[in-house]
């Protein structure tokens, strides 16, 4: 919810809808039955003396599982009222929301995969589901819409262009890498000026330098 509030005030809007295009929250694990609740959230004592301990914790976690989901539908509810058609909520599952909160095993025991596989196994299990997967499918093409939407904005310019493929253009004089063909342009205009002779058409020669793909992780996406 502050989210919302920080990104549509700052994109200077006054409702969600005009300052979001998709809004994806993950959670980390579903609210889980009580039987995954023993099965995974009870530690072992050795004395009956942390029986208070665990019933705060058990509390700490139903009453913080509860606020999540209460957010989840404040939002839902919102963005209906809207016709937000591009907000996700995706938890992982009842089996990753029934790992305690400092259940970790590095190594299997017997047949019991790591926590790792056994939280990657799961989550894979969940996003597969029949009321996920179209989801999971909606939200992506429309983050590719966007993306394919901005690659193309302001072609003679390309400041999409350059975050999306990590592109950067070189001064044809001096080999500095800038952002995008107008940096290039006034990079020329101000250090170069004295090669800038007649029969140059400075705009030509900026729109034939080529792009570079910088040493760095990354590339063409």
């Amino acid at each position: 919810m502050l989210m919302l509030r920080e990104v549509t005030d700052k994109a200077g809007k006054t409702l969600y809808d005009q300052a979001l295009s998709v809004v994806v929250s993950i959670g980390a694990g579903q609210k889980p039955t009580k039987r995954l609740r023993v099965k995974h959230r009870f530690p072992r004592f050795s004395s009956l003396k942390p029986v208070k301990q665990l019933s705060s914790i058990l509390k700490s976690l139903k009453d913080t599982s509860t606020d999540s989901q209460r957010a989840h539908q404040w939002v839902s509810d919102v963005m209906h009222q809207l016709r937000f058609d591009h907000y996700y909520r995706w938890t992982g599952g009842e089996e990753v929301g029934g790992l305690g909160m400092a259940e970790w095993h590095p190594n299997r025991k017997g047949n019991k995969p790591t926590t790792a596989v056994f939280i990657e196994q799961h989550v894979r299990t969940y996003m597969a589901r029949d009321d996920i997967a179209p989801e999971v499918e909606k939200c992506a093409r429309e983050l590719v819409r966007l993306r394919r939407e901005r690659i193309s904005h302001k072609p003679g310019d390309g400041v999409w262009r350059r975050h999306a493929y990590c592109t950067m253009l070189p001064c044809p004089y001096c080999g500095d890498l800038l952002g995008t063909r107008s940096a290039v342009k006034n990079h020329i205009t101000q250090d170069h000026p004295e090669d800038l002779t007649e029969d140059i058409n400075l705009d030509s020669l900026v729109q034939r330098v080529k792009e570079r793909h910088p040493s760095c992780r990354g590339g063409p996406l």
